[in-house]
Parts: structure tokens; sequence; C-alpha cells
């Protein structure tokens, strides 16, 4: 620990550290920092090669000017970027160089959870039931007689625990009230010896620090049912379809439509790592995945505006979110009317008083054209709309766009199974006019083709027809563009254009396979480029026969690329049609859908990213059904919580399907909808199967909760124990220690209960909802480990640090 070392000067750490240790310099620039304040620091692995650190990142050292050894914390450490708290024992007040060396301290720990934080207190938790306690979950109950809540963030996140050793300890945040100061935080200990008392510190007081509960590395099992992979799809037409925006929050916003249609828009918060799924509108089957919404920060207030339409819609519609910055929710849906609608695609003008353009393809049954409309009240009310791109009568149009301050950038082609040529096209608006590449001015819309720059020739000798997949700005304000190429329909190839200051140039990327499904034989993977530096793209190809996701990069225009990553690998399901949200943050470069698609009318694919904030999880691979059960995952109270449906039979249940559980405790937060007999919920804490099994009904109707074991197929209990109800949730708890059963209600016993003769000792645990209707909720649920009587926990004193 970074506490524990003398302050070497540089000569010695050099002695300690070198020969084969590795040196950088590296700088801190800031403005007046008070001596002994954490300040955040961020080290990419291109000034350090993260390689040749330990994969935890804890044996770097960092030293002042002076030589002295730099106290520091890091908070999060992926492939590419450290993020790290460090203290200087005086006042910065500008430039201050930072030494680090790394490489050759295998025997050294120098990461201090102190440098982070302004605040901590011991906690002493004595041992009561004479038993050796391993990895036990503890509970600590926080209130104004034990703590100060207004030293730390509101939702609790910048608390953290450590051992006597300075070792990071697994919490999960039970339930934090900062207004009505409680708290309930559970620990776990990885060791706590018969009849002892252990001492751990709880550091606090840093709201720049992102919270870091994790129930799952807390519990014994634990599943809160928030970070199960959302069910999406999107066509690649509409844009933005994903943005990160950093206002008042950091967040990032994602547009698409689950698998009946219906149009959604996924908020993720980076500060809390929270997900919440908004929904827009229900089309219940009417439609495919071309329904997928645009969506846009609008610059003045920084409200969402999203736009849809069905595919080849009559109908476009609009929504705008209440509040600046959040999705959960909107004000009343408008449409405007036309026929054959589809595809939107939003762009805001700063340079013109923030004006927002909406184009959007409409035509008939034989051909497209692109429209557009204006809003000068950020989405409240729109214009007559005007004609823009006009390909008929041989040719659909489809066109990408992107803005920049003053200027929107197109770039268009024809569909490859259409009629007509099928070339790369580009134009740039600026000031109310149209121009080429070249800054030729092209007149008036509507355009045909002959009007516009042709980026690709599809007619040049030994090219094929091409299809666009996406245009972005480079650092200097010039549009690259990348699309598809076709050899044939089981050779696709993916290509990037650039305009060099004179004339368009082009380059091959890689082959990418071929057709996602028969009838769509053009549907490649997908290409998308990071709009952030567009050197980067990310692209879908297939790989030993199926489609995976690899991020590529060129350092020379375009000219030759470079596998960087491998994003997937020997996956058993496709990846497909990468983005990279516009403004990206750190933890979230790029997602796709990963799933079943089997047409645009018929998939089952998921909105997931490479990074812990959208991972590929679901349902079916954590909880197994028994019988025949209806699962739905749903928002209350902004959390995502489980619906389950038994109907009339108590067989009807979902168990976990990892890990049988003996003497613990089972807990969960439930919520019966309605007090009638045809809204129960069943939970049961010991299932070996049908025939063995511990079942508790509750019943709100006869006020009851009912208690019966199945074992080799009779009944041994038929009990039941009176309890009144309320609509609201309930904390459940439910003790199974050998042979003796004990149910709580929030804080009331409800049940104690002797099941002397029991066989069944051990299993798997079981939820359901008998004659649901409305289902039970369940927000989370957990297994911990028990002993009796469970330690003693005393809060002590706060410390500044």
């Amino acid at each position: 620990m970074c506490a524990s070392l003398p302050s070497y000067g540089i000569g010695n750490l050099h002695k300690k550290f070198k020969p084969h240790g590795k040196s950088r310099t590296l700088g801190l620039n800031c403005t007046e920092v008070p001596e002994g304040s954490p300040i955040k620091y961020i080290i990419s692995s291109e000034e350090i090669p993260f390689h040749q650190l330990r994969p935890d990142g804890r044996d770097l050292a960092l030293l002042d000017k002076y030589g002295r050894v730099l106290p520091y914390w890091i908070e999060l450490k992926n492939s590419t970027l450290m993020y790290l708290w460090l203290k200087f024992p005086y006042k910065i007040k500008s430039f201050t160089p930072i030494y680090a060396y790394y490489n050759n301290l295998e025997n050294v720990q120098l990461s201090d959870v102190s440098a982070a934080f302004r605040y901590k207190r011991r906690i002493t938790i004595t041992e009561q039931s004479g038993k050796d306690l391993v990895d036990y979950q503890v509970l600590i109950k926080l209130d104004s007689s034990n703590f100060d809540f207004s030293h730390v963030k509101n939702d609790g996140g910048d608390i953290r625990f450590t051992d006597e050793n300075g070792s990071e300890l697994d919490y999960w945040i039970e339930s934090w009230d900062s207004d009505n100061e409680q708290a309930r935080v559970w620990i776990k200990i990885p060791s706590l010896p018969a009849n002892s008392e252990k001492e751990i510190w709880m550091y606090y007081g840093n709201p720049e620090i992102k919270g870091a509960s994790n129930g799952k590395n807390t519990f014994l099992f634990f599943d809160d049912f928030e970070d199960y992979s959302l069910q999406g799809n999107w066509i690649w037409f509409q844009e933005p379809r994903a943005i990160h925006f950093q206002g008042e929050k950091d967040k990032t916003y994602i547009g698409y439509c689950d698998s009946y249609f219906n149009i959604k828009v996924l908020e993720i918060n980076h500060e809390t790592g929270k997900v919440y799924e908004s929904l827009l509108h229900e089309y219940n089957g009417d439609g495919d995945d071309h329904n997928n919404p645009a969506i846009l920060v609008r610059n003045e207030d920084h409200k969402i505006l999203a736009v849809y339409c069905k595919h080849n819609g009559d109908y476009m519609y609009y929504r705008i979110s209440k509040n600046s910055e959040d999705v959960s929710e909107w004000e009343e849906e408008k449409s405007f009317g036309s026929n054959k609608m589809s595809y939107p695609i939003l762009v805001q003008l700063p340079a013109e008083n923030n004006k927002i353009y909406l184009f959007y393809r409409r035509g008939t049954a034989s051909c497209d054209r692109e429209y557009y409309r204006t809003s000068t009240d950020g989405g409240n009310t729109w214009s007559s709309e005007s004609l823009l791109f006009d390909f008929c009568p041989d040719e659909w149009c489809y066109v990408k766009a992107v803005a920049s301050e003053d200027k929107i950038h197109f770039t268009l082609s024809n569909h490859p199974e259409a009629g007509g040529t099928h070339k790369i096209y580009y134009c740039y608006y600026y000031n109310g006019k149209y121009y080429k590449a070249d800054g030729t001015l092209i007149g008036d819309p509507p355009f045909t083709q002959s009007d516009l720059d042709v980026v690709y020739d599809s007619e040049a000798p030994g090219n094929h027809k091409a299809w666009i997949w996406d245009i972005a700005l480079a650092e200097d304000g010039t549009p690259v563009i990348v699309f598809a190429v076709f050899p044939s329909t089981d050779n696709h190839q993916y290509y990037y254009a650039r305009w060099n200051g004179s004339e368009w140039e082009y380059h091959y990327i890689t082959d990418a396979g071929g057709g996602l499904y028969a009838d769509q034989p053009y549907y490649s993977g997908g290409i998308y480029l990071d709009h952030d530096d567009p050197s980067v793209v990310y692209l879908s190809k297939e790989v030993n026969g199926q489609f995976e996701i690899q991020k590529w990069k060129t350092i020379d225009g375009g000219a030759t690329w470079t596998k960087i990553a491998d994003i997937t690998s020997n996956s058993s399901e496709k990846n497909i049609r990468p983005v990279v949200p516009r403004n990206h943050h750190p933890d979230l470069p790029v997602v796709w859908m990963r799933g079943r698609y089997t047409t645009k009318t018929d998939y089952d694919t998921y909105i997931v990213s490479n990074t812990s904030v959208l991972p590929f999880k679901r349902l079916q691979d954590y909880w197994e059904d028994v019988g025949n059960p209806t699962k739905t995952l749903v928002y209350d109270e902004s959390n995502r919580v489980l619906e389950i449906n038994s109907g009339s039979s108590h067989d009807n249940i979902i168990i976990n399907k990892e890990g049988n559980f003996s003497d613990f405790v089972l807990e969960t937060r439930m919520k019966l909808p309605a007090l009638t007999s045809d809204c129960q919920v069943d939970i049961e804490p010991r299932f070996t199967d049908v025939n063995n099994r511990y079942l508790l009904n509750f019943n709100p109707d006869r006020s009851y909760i009912y208690l019966r074991r199945y074992e080799g197929g009779s009944s041994y209990i038929d009990k039941e124990f009176s309890f009144t109800y309320e609509i609201k949730y309930y904390r459940v708890k439910i003790v199974m220690n050998g042979e003796h059963i004990d149910v709580w209600m929030d804080d009331d016993h409800v049940i104690s209960y002797d099941d002397s003769g029991t066989g069944i000792l051990s299993g798997k645990i079981g939820l359901g909802g008998y004659k649901a209707s409305p289902p039970p909720r369940y927000d989370w649920v957990l297994v911990r480990k028990y002993t009796d009587p469970e330690p003693q926990i005393n809060v002590g004193e706060e410390k500044e640090i």
C-alpha cells in the first residue's frame, strides 16, 4: 500500500524499480486544488502500455516532482483507459509533473482507496454464533444516529469498504434514502473467526465517484433483473440511433424497436449504471425492424426529440421528453400524415439558431423520393414538406446525413435490387444552398443523380453494385463515407471513401461475407464509423460461418486498414449492425444487435455492447422454467422488475439454474398489485422437483400466508398464518435453518415453524404467481448465508482523511 512505503528520492526509486522496470513522465494541469483533495486523473494505454502492468494495475508507482510516492486509487481500468484518484500533500496550482514507474513491481500494491475520499468510519463486526464464518454477508443499517448523510451522494454511490489490510470488499446497497436518512447496505466479509471481532473501514465523500454496488459479487445468489439484455433491432438508415450527452447528467440514449416493432428509447446513466427503457409507441406486430426511431438531444434545453414511423407508413410520429436528459416521461404524441414514409433522419444546425431538419423517404409502390421538413421550435411544430432528392422512376432513394455547426452532408445510393445504377453519391447543404464537395453550387432542389458528386461509380470497369452505410466528418470537416460493395450476393465487401480536397478516393477495407438471409441477399452484417474518430470503423463480418463484430483502423486516410480488435469471437448467434453512439462514452464505445435474425419481421435480437454497461444476458440463461409460467420484465418505480403468472397451477414457476442451498436466507422485494384471490405470490425456498419442495403462498384476499411441504408427492404441512396485506412492495425474508423456518414481512415476524422429520434440507429457489391476474412483481431476490445468532454490527465515529 502506498501509505506504508517510505518516500524515496527519484534516484532511489530508479534503484528499487530499475533496471528492468519502465518509467514515463506524465503531467497534471489543473486549477487550484487544496492540499489533500482528491484529484481525478486519466491515463491511457498509449501513455503506459497496460500489458506491462498487472491486470488490476495496482503495481503502478506514481511520484511527484520531489520524488515522494503519491497515494492513488484506481476507480476503473479497461483496455484503453485507467481512471484513478490522486492526493498531493500540498496545494496544486498549475502544471505538475508526475513520474510513473511500472513493469517490475510484482510484489507491491500501491493503490490506496483513501486517496479518493474525504471521510472514513471504522465498522466493528462481532461474531456471536461460535462458528467460523467465510464469505459471510452482514447488513449495515445507517441512520441519522450513526451516519452523516450530507457527506455522501444522494444515492450512496460514493461509498467503498475495505478490510483491515486495505483490500476492497464487495457490497450491495439494498436501499438508500438520503431525505429520510435511512440506508441498508450488505457487505461480504471474507473471514470472521468464531467469537471474534473484525474491523473494516467505510470510505465516502467524493461526488464524482461512480457507484460499485454489486449484488452478484456479494451473495450466494442474486438477481435484481436490471442488467438483462433488452430485446431490440434497427435498420441502418435512421439517424441518430445512439447519442451520448453529458450535461447535468452523463447519459447515453439509444433508439430501437422490439420484436413486436414497438418504438422504444433506452437511457443509460453512466454515473449510476442504471438502464431504463421507455416505450414511445405500440405497433404490436404491425411493421418490421425498419420502425426504429431517430433521436436527438435539443441544444437549447437538452430535452430528447424522437421521430418514428412504420416502414412505409402513412403517419410520421414525434414526441419530446417532458424533462431534460430524461426519457421516463414524454409529452403527448403528435404526427403528420402522408403516404409510404420511412427512415427519419434528424439534424440540428447551431448556426441557424438550432433549426432542426427532418429528412425522410416517401413514395409510391414503384419509386421513392427524399423529402424534408424543418422546425424552429425544437420539434413542436414542423413546416410543410419539400422535395429534396428525386431518383424516380427507376431507383429507390436511400440517404444518410450528418451535420456540423453550419452544414449538412449527405450520401445517397439506390437499393442493389432496384433497377437503374447503383452508385454512391454526395452533396452538402450550407446557408440555404447545396454544393458538391469541391464547392460547386448545384442549384435548388429537387436534385437527381446527375446533380450530385459520384463518390463510387458502380459502372466503372471492375466495380460492382454498392449500398451506403454511414457518413461522418473528419477533424478538418471533410466527409468520410463507408459503404458495401457486392461482387456477388455471397461476397460483400466494405469500402471507405473520403474527399481528399480535390477528388473522391475510395479504398477496400475487408470482405464481409454474405447476406443475412436469403430474401435480402444484400443485407450485410453492417459497418459504422466512429464519428469522434472516423479513422476507426466497427464492422460485422462472417468469421467461421458466424457474424462477428470487429474494430478496424487506418492511419493513412483509408489506403490501408488494420484489424485492431475482435470485439466478439466464437459466437453462437449473429452479431450485426454495429452503431457507435455520437460523442460516445468511454464505457460504451459501440453497441450492436446480437441473437437470432431470420428476417426483418422475425427476429430475437438484443442490444448489447462489449463492456459491462450492456452485457449479453438473458433471463432464460439464469432461470429455468418449471411447467409453463409467463414471465415479463417491466418497469415499476423506475426499476426493472419481473412479473410472473403461473396460471392456476402452483407447478408453473421459475427456479435458479445454478446452485443448491441448504441453511440459508432467501430475501426478496415483492409486490402484490391487487388485494384479490386472483393475485397471489408463490415462493419456494427449497425446490428439488414438483413432488419434493417447500411452498409459501401469499394470499391477500384471505389475509394469510400458506405453508406446505411436498415430499414424495405427499403433503406434510398444511398451515395458514394470518397477515393483513397492503398494495405495496414488501421485503420478504425466509430463513431455512435445518428443520426450522422463519418468515418476516418487512419487520413483522409472521412465521416460526419447526418441521421435524423433513427430508428436504437443500434445494433451489423458486418464484411464481399463482392465479396471478394482475401478476405479482419481484424487484430483486437474493440468497445469503445464515448463522444463529447473526453477527453484531457497530458503526464508529466519522474521521476526516
